[in-house]
């Protein structure tokens, strides 16, 4: 997603996947890739504030 100005938006995909969170990572499961994915404490954050209202630079600044 793009605003006018030419910010990207990013939207984390929700539908489909199961997630669990353990301690230091994410476990992510595409149930219909059957792919698994394990997200960092860093990684994890980026995605899970992936709302499509956040820039680029938005998710940045949450990580400092």
């Amino acid at each position: 997603m793009k605003r006018g100005n030419g910010h990207s938006l990013p939207k984390a995909r929700k539908d489909d996947l199961v997630t669990r969170q353990i301690t230091g990572e994410l476990l992510v499961y595409d149930l219909k890739r059957h792919k698994a994915f394990c997200l960092n404490n860093t990684a994890a954050t980026v995605w899970k504030n992936c709302n499509g209202k956040r820039t680029v630079s938005d998710l940045a600044a949450t990580l400092s």
